[in-house]
């Protein structure tokens, strides 16, 4: 309970971080900046807990883990927590946006749960492995798919995603909207 205040206002700092940096710096350059931040963050407290396993614990692998669990929930706040969010509302038809959002939260949460059952319990050590490969496969995925939303209206990101001109992009919302007057109409 003591920690979770201070760790709390840690992820708060995070968040201001994105606040002040995401508009300026651009959405996928700050995930390209954080991820791997993220990783070592990870990879070190899986050293620092394996050490604590082997009873090799010292007042340094102490540091270690504590100096990883406060830099791992900056850029994580920083980066992943709010980001993705905030891309959610870019990329989709304003029709959409709502749906969209809840298919993606939940996913979130659905595998979130998964790594949590899966390998927390039976094996700490494991599951922070499983953590540096999710956040090495999202870095790849931001690398390789991902591109800039900052600053472009829905329609220009949508037709960057989906790899259409704009026009497409337009019609095929035109029509989205004509389905959703219909189906509201019923």
């Amino acid at each position: 309970m003591l920690w979770s205040l201070p760790l709390g206002f840690v992820r708060i700092l995070g968040t201001i971080i994105a606040i002040l940096v995401v508009d300026r710096r651009g959405r996928r350059r700050v995930l390209l900046r954080t991820i791997p931040i993220i990783i070592l963050c990870v990879i070190g407290l899986t050293t620092a807990f394996w050490l604590f396993l082997l009873e090799t614990i010292c007042e340094f692998t102490k540091w270690v883990g504590l100096i990883c669990t406060v830099l791992f929930l900056v850029t994580y706040s920083a980066g992943l927590d709010t980001i993705p969010w905030l891309v959610n509302s870019e990329i989709y038809p304003p029709a959409l946006i709502g749906t969209a959002s809840s298919l993606a939260a939940f996913t979130n949460w659905f595998i979130n749960y998964i790594l949590l059952q899966t390998f927390y319990q039976d094996s700490p050590d494991l599951y922070f492995l499983s953590l540096s490969v999710a956040n090495l496969l999202s870095f790849a995925f931001v690398w390789y798919v991902c591109t800039e939303t900052n600053g472009n209206t829905n329609i220009k990101n949508m037709s960057l995603i989906m790899g259409k001109s704009m026009r497409e992009v337009t019609q095929m919302m035109k029509g989205l909207q004509q389905v959703q007057i219909h189906l509201n109409s019923t």
